[in-house]
């Protein structure tokens, strides 16, 4: 046996294996298709906030998207609290919203608990909110953009005679 012979061989399936290979890869390489994306993150202020009223019987918080009323009453005696929370839009567009009442207050403590939403600039009456059962809506509220995208919302709470402090909690959505 001819140690040369068998090395030739060798190298020829070597070099035959690899031009092979190549041509496959070169085959592959030119049916492959790609694409690309790109795109920017434009980060904006909300469209749609709270405003803080000027009334000093409410102490009102507000932290981005969150806004906190703290009201004081008085058992047994009925109370509105105006000028303490706006929702202002400062889109362009108009937006549909939706109140949801999440954290009712006890009914048996609050012979009446709601909010009030208005239009700020004619002082239209919209729509109430029961703050005393969870689920309650007030939906399909239209705020116009411009000088009327302005909702004014008003607490009216009657404590009963022996009711103690509770809390609540509202959803707001908007499209």
């Amino acid at each position: 046996m001819n140690l040369e012979k068998i090395r030739s061989k060798k190298s020829l399936k070597l070099v035959t294996l690899l031009l092979t290979s190549l041509l496959i890869a070169s085959a592959s390489a030119a049916t492959l298709y790609g694409m690309n994306i790109t795109g920017n993150v434009t980060v904006s202020a909300a469209k749609v906030i709270w405003v803080k009223g000027t009334n000093g019987n409410v102490t009102t918080t507000i932290s981005g998207s969150s806004a906190t009323v703290d009201l004081t009453v008085v058992n047994g005696t009925a109370q509105n609290f105006t000028d303490c929370l706006y929702l202002e839009n400062l889109a362009a567009h108009s937006y549909t919203v939706n109140f949801t009442t999440i954290t009712p207050l006890p009914g048996a403590s609050f012979s009446t608990s709601k909010m009030l939403i208005y239009t700020n600039a004619t002082g239209a009456y919209l729509s109430s909110l029961d703050l005393a059962t969870a689920g309650a809506t007030s939906n399909n509220n239209l705020l116009p953009n411009g000088a009327d995208g302005v909702y004014s919302l008003i607490f009216e709470i009657v404590a009963a005679s022996n009711a103690n402090s509770n809390s609540f909690s509202v959803r707001v959505t908007y499209q």
